[in-house]
């Protein structure tokens, strides 16, 4: 450690590790270690938020037995700059050389995972050499961070109109590759299409473009279903039946029955039947007439006892209430 008010020769600074810590960082030596260590990449950071108004450069590897990354040693420091970087190798590597025996032992890991900063990069090659930046690899999310950030600083108009475009075109693509374009199902007529839009939120979903002219001929399903098919079918076919169905207070639907089956009912029926259904006078009588379901029940079952006549007359159909999918087996509704 070192407190630049009494040593200004040398940044303020607090390093820390240990012996297990440094055993792991010898078991990570490519040239020389079988240790599955050895196959692993040194990750290299600085973080902000562990010590207020200072720096903590971190260096950890993945312990393939443990499935956890183990920090191998932090140095607390006033910013992160190719010095605090240099300095922060230094004491590493002192560390390895008392471990080791060897006075001329460096960290020599697979490679190093870091951000492209510069000020890296500088502290690594003063360290080890220019031959290190060959074996120093970035994430994913330090190459777009520093790509958008170099983008940005592009001086000709014509070099950014080109990374611009590059940019929109590379989004496009991402959300054309995730939903299905060739789906049937989701192709609106061109009715819908020329159609104005009702909802800003139907606008929105018109256009999968970053451009600022947007007309009614794009795509209007952008993203995907919530539901499925099977579910979206169940749900139009309930629909439908729900519409079809009167309201709650004509329960009683309507039975329709022709000049033959009164007359084959008329026939079957016992004799001490009331009047009502026998007198029908076909001439009066139109060709497909309605009586009330409760009627026809009522004279059927009041007038027939179950040891009047060996013919026996059910009419049972399921009462449709609204808001309910019928499932009758004989209609199959």
């Amino acid at each position: 450690m070192n407190d630049r008010r009494g040593n200004s020769s040398k940044p303020s600074h607090v390093f820390k590790s240990s012996k297990l810590k440094a055993q792991f960082a010898l078991n990570m030596d490519c040239a020389t270690s079988e240790n599955k260590l050895s196959e692993e990449f040194c990750f290299f950071d600085g973080k902000v938020k562990q010590c207020r108004g200072l720096v903590s450069l971190t260096a950890s590897v993945y312990h393939p037995v443990l499935k956890k990354l183990i920090p191998l040693a932090t140095m607390e420091c006033d910013g992160e700059n190719s010095d605090t970087v240099q300095l922060f190798w230094e004491c590493f590597n002192e560390i390895l050389k008392k471990e080791s025996g060897n006075n001329d032992y460096q960290f020599n890991p697979r490679g190093w995972i870091t951000d492209m900063a510069g000020s890296t990069i500088e502290g690594l090659k003063r360290v080890f050499g220019t031959d290190v930046v060959g074996r120093i690899k970035s994430c994913e999310f330090h190459f777009k961070e520093y790509r958008n950030r170099q983008s940005r600083k592009l001086a000709d108009n014509a070099l950014q109109k080109t990374s611009n475009e590059v940019r929109r075109a590379h989004a496009l693509g991402q959300e054309l590759a995730g939903e299905d374009i060739t789906g049937t199902e989701r192709t609106a007529s061109p009715t819908a299409l020329t159609a104005p839009f009702s909802l800003p939120s139907d606008k929105h979903n018109a256009s999968v473009t970053t451009s600022c002219e947007r007309t009614t001929n794009n795509r209007p399903s952008r993203y995907r279903s919530s539901r499925s098919k099977v579910f979206l079918d169940r749900l139009g076919r309930a629909k439908k039946e729900r519409n079809s169905i009167k309201d709650s207070s004509e329960i009683l639907q309507q039975v329709s029955l022709t000049i033959e089956e009164i007359r084959h009912i008329t026939a079957n029926t016992p004799a001490n039947i009331s009047e009502q259904l026998k007198a029908m006078n076909e001439a009066n009588t139109p060709t497909q007439q309605r009586q009330s379901r409760k009627d026809i029940t009522t004279n059927l079952l009041e007038n027939n006892p179950r040891n009047g006549s060996p013919q026996m007359w059910y009419l049972e159909r399921m009462e449709k209430k609204r808001g309910q999918v019928p499932r009758c087996g004989g209609c199959q509704a």
